[in-house]
């Protein structure tokens, strides 16, 4: 159901962005939220960057 839901939302994102000339998404999901890390690559989308942040 999830990814089914994703999937409609992203796509209507997708021809949003298409629609007013964009090039690219750029999605921001923490590294450990695996179910949307997953979601996001089931729809094609890559990691690009790691951001390593340590607490002090």
């Amino acid at each position: 159901m999830i990814l089914f839901v994703a999937k409609r939302l992203m796509t209507k994102a997708e021809e949003w962005a298409k629609e007013k000339g964009y090039k690219q998404l750029i999605l921001n999901v923490f590294h450990n939220n695996e179910l949307a890390v997953n979601v996001y690559k089931h729809l094609g989308y890559e990691i690009e960057v790691v951001k390593m942040v340590k607490v002090l």
